[in-house]
């Protein structure tokens, strides 16, 4: 195995400070590699180094513009960063290079719940699970859009759906609560729309 191949493993397996190391060795060697450049942005953005992931994801842009998924991960950067607006651009920039992304489905409708908009969001939450049903974040998403359009019922059905499914432990407690606390839930829309983030 490769080291190229090694880091990918360990930034499957959450061992990102591991991955980073090699991922950084491997860029000193290759600096314009898009996949090295991709690779460790998205590794910088989820240690919380978003300065160095959104330097090393427009790189990656630069070089290879139609990367739809360096897009998404720039976009995720830029909503972790507080930048709605950023975020939603490169989001949408990478619907324009593969409309099917659902990664970038489910982060449109995020950014879109963020800013109010709860229909938009619910559309394009349902574009993302209809690619993706086993996917905890779009479910929840689901669930939160639905109770902030006032059909109590199906957010209680997808909040359910979260629990019944092996999602993390923070979504998990989100669902619950919403399960429990219904309508109040609303009061923390920003949060709730927050834990979409990929």
């Amino acid at each position: 195995m490769d080291h190229f191949d090694l880091a990918l493993k360990l930034l499957a397996a959450g061992r990102l400070d591991e991955a980073r190391i090699y991922l950084e060795e491997l860029l000193a060697l290759d600096p314009d590699n898009p996949d090295l450049l991709y690779n460790l942005g998205l590794c910088y953005v989820d240690l919380g180094q978003l300065d160095q992931g959104i330097e090393l994801l427009s790189h990656c842009l630069e070089l290879a513009p139609r990367h739809s998924h360096a897009c998404v991960a720039l976009g995720i950067a830029y909503q972790k960063n507080g930048d709605l607006a950023q975020a939603k651009e490169n989001v949408i920039h990478a619907l324009a290079i593969d409309p099917k992304n659902p990664v970038a489905l489910k982060n449109l409708g995020a950014i879109l719940g963020r800013e109010g908009d709860s229909l938009r969001a619910l559309y394009y939450l349902r574009q993302s699970y209809q690619i993706d049903t086993q996917d905890p974040q779009t479910v929840y998403g689901l669930a939160f859009a639905y109770m902030e359009m006032g059909d109590i019922e199906q957010a209680q059905k997808h909040f359910q759906m979260v629990l019944d499914m092996p999602a993390p432990e923070e979504l998990r407690a989100l669902a619950k609560n919403g399960l429990i606390g219904g309508p109040t839930v609303l009061l923390y829309s920003n949060r709730h729309f927050g834990a979409l983030i990929f």
